[in-house]
């Protein structure tokens, strides 16, 4: 997935069993280094509900598939040409659909 602003997100990871799995999502920073925080927005569809988060963002809102992601309180700064790792754990059935990354 990508937009038009400087960050851009995309889905470098899934892993699905049973009634749950994973997802990854990274993050990267093609604009000005960011020094005091951010957050992206996203809509994904995991047909099921969100069980936890954690890496360099974690989930600070999920409704209705739309999801907030904020950074961790120790990685707030994110530089130029770098990445940042955000997963989710979800749980419920495949198909995930995700659309609409909004990063600010």
């Amino acid at each position: 997935m990508q937009n038009d602003a400087p960050i851009i997100a995309s889905v470098n990871n899934l892993n699905h069993w049973g009634n749950g799995g994973q997802i990854e999502i990274i993050l990267e920073n093609t604009g000005e280094t960011l020094t005091d925080g951010w957050d992206s927005e996203l809509t994904i569809n995991l047909n099921g509900k969100l069980a936890a988060t954690w890496g360099d963002g974690f989930v600070s809102s999920y409704e209705n598939g739309e999801i907030v992601i904020e950074n961790q309180n120790w990685v707030k700064g994110f530089e130029n040409g770098t990445t940042k790792s955000v997963w989710l754990q979800y749980n419920g059935v495949l198909p995930i659909e995700i659309s609409d990354i909004v990063v600010n």
